[in-house]
C-alpha cells in the first residue's frame, strides 16, 4: 500500500503568499489549515479572498491531498 499526492480540485477561494515564494491559490479547506499552521508557527498569513469575479476556471487549489492507493 502506498500514498500518491495530487493538486486538490477545489476552486480556489483566497490567494495567499509564503516569504520567498509566488503567490499560490488556496480552497477553504485548505487556507484554514494554512492559516492553522502560520499561527502555530507565530506567523501572520494574509489571506486574500478573491473577487466574486474571478472567473479563470482553470485555477485550483495549489495545495497536494493524499490518495490511499490499496
Amino acid at each position: 500500500m502506498s500514498d500518491e499526492y495530487v493538486l486538490c480540485e477545489e476552486l480556489p477561494i483566497f490567494r495567499y503568499t509564503w516569504p520567498g515564494q509566488n503567490e499560490q491559490y488556496a480552497c477553504l479547506e485548505h487556507a484554514v489549515k494554512l492559516a492553522a499552521i502560520a499561527d502555530a508557527m507565530g506567523f501572520h498569513l494574509q489571506m486574500i479572498p478573491l473577487d466574486s469575479r474571478f472567473d479563470d476556471n482553470d485555477r485550483k487549489c495549489d495545495q497536494k491531498v493524499r490518495v490511499k492507493n490499496e
